[in-house]
Formats: C-alpha cells, structure tokens, sequence
C-alpha cells in the first residue's frame, strides 16, 4: 500500500539505520518517519499520538527509540516484527536521547523539566535518575573517552553519566546539537547564529579544545543533525519540512524536501 507523502510539520532528531534509511522524528506531528535519503520519499509513518517524538537513536539491532518531549514517554520500535512499545514514562521535556559506546541508553530533559536519566533498552528496569541538576542539556552524543559531550543553556559541556558532573565546558554559546564524527575524531555543534546572523556549525578539536568554523547551513530554523557514512551532514529545522545536506568540507551540497507539500 502507498505511504501517504504529506510533508511533516517539521524536522526534528535523525539518525540513519544499517541500510542507509533516515529516521525522523516530527514533534509537532506527533509522528516517527523512515525517509530515503536520496530522494525524500516517506517509507514508513509511525504515529505517535500526543507523544511529541523530539529525537531518536537506533541500536545495534536496528531498533528505533525515540523520545517524547511534549509527553515523558520513551518509546521503542523493531522495523523487523513492526513491535512499538514504550520503554519509559519520565517527566515532560525527554529530548536528547544516545548510546554510549558500551550499549548503555541514555536520555536528556530540557524546558518543561531538568534531568539526565538512564534507561533499559528493554523497559525492564525502572529509569535511573543520575541528576537533575542539569538544565537544557540537549541533542547530546558520547566521544570516544566514554564521557557524555552535549549543550547546555551556555556552552558545549563533558559530563561523567556515573556521577552527572560537568568535567569541562569547551564552547561558550547557544548550541541545539552535538555529535561526534567518527571520520575526523573531532566533534561538532549546531547553534543559532544570533543577533542575526546565520545558523552555525561549528568543529570543535577534542585535543586542544579549539574551535573552527565549519558551515552556515541554509536554514531558518535550526533543530538537530547526523553524519551519514560518507561524511555528509543532515541538518533539521524544527519547523519545516526539509534537510540540509552540507558535504564534509563544509559546503552546503543540498536541500532534501521531505514529503510533497500540500497546497
């Protein structure tokens, strides 16, 4: 049966599962899309009613959890059997959501409520509260040291997930995203340009904690991005229905429509 195109109301978090496919979390549409990245055709719709999916994260046996900022709930969904369960219940605000490198899950709250937690993948176990003593820690990922780099309300900050402490703050600023990028062994972050200016994206050298600018991607609103295999860049606005594609030299290579727009 043909999927239905209608565009999303906007783009929040993405990832790429083992064939390639991007997943895509639309908040506002209270809905979790399976997009092709080369053409912006939706494969699979799954609705997430009153849930406000924010971001997602896929595991190693390519299941897709995403989170529920408008609701607390943490959801999972196997591609393979079309199983969707809900694996928590947190406070209103779940956004940031990854995998450390050894398997361990874990979850972000910003605006409506403060808190890093972690969570069973299975839903088995109860959520650990680590702290709530982080505000808007948002679209965070792990670096290669184990330690948990994301933005909060004023900077780029490490953080040791067995304790909650903030070990390092390396970016002053307002950022929306982080991600580490397994090519050049630097991280990157997203924020608004301010007083203005173009969204910004920025690398940023875990050595030496220098910054470089690194692209200007061609959007109004800015929400979250993924690196795909090949180095290209994926950005989100969390307000429209597109991607920017910018090539791993910094260029803005694309704009990836998703769905067809309706009149």
């Amino acid at each position: 049966m043909p999927v239905d195109q209608s565009a999303p109301t906007g783009a929040n978090g993405v990832a790429f599962d083992a064939d390639g496919m991007l997943w895509l979390a639309d908040l506002f549409g209270n809905q979790v899309l399976r997009i092709d990245p080369s053409t912006g055709e939706i494969l699979e719709r799954f609705p997430e009613e009153k849930a406000g999916p924010d971001d997602v994260v896929i595991d190693d046996q390519g299941r897709v959890f995403w989170t529920g900022w408008s609701s607390g709930r943490v959801g999972r969904i196997d591609p393979k059997t079309g199983e969707e369960v809900i694996i928590a219940e947190l406070p209103a605000g779940a956004n940031s959501i990854a995998f450390a490198r050894d398997g361990r899950l874990f979850v972000g709250l910003v605006i409506l409520n403060t808190g890093l937690y972690e969570l069973d993948p299975e839903g088995s176990d109860e959520p650990r509260l680590i702290t709530d003593a982080i505000s808007s820690l948002n679209a965070f990922d792990f670096g290669p040291d184990g330690f948990l780099w994301g933005p909060l309300e004023d900077a780029v900050a490490k953080i040791d997930v067995e304790t909650g402490e903030v070990i390092d703050r390396v970016l002053d600023g307002g950022f929306a995203s982080v991600r580490y990028n397994e090519r050049d062994g630097a991280l990157y972050a997203l924020g608004n340009g301010g007083d203005g200016a173009p969204p910004k994206l920025v690398q940023i050298d875990l050595e030496d904690s220098h910054m470089r600018p690194f692209a200007e991607p061609a959007l109004e609103s800015i929400d979250n991005f993924v690196i795909d295999p090949h180095g290209d860049f994926f950005v989100t606005g969390f307000n429209v229905p597109q991607l920017v594609v910018i090539g791993p030299d910094g260029t803005n290579a694309a704009s990836l429509q998703i769905g067809e727009l309706r009149k």
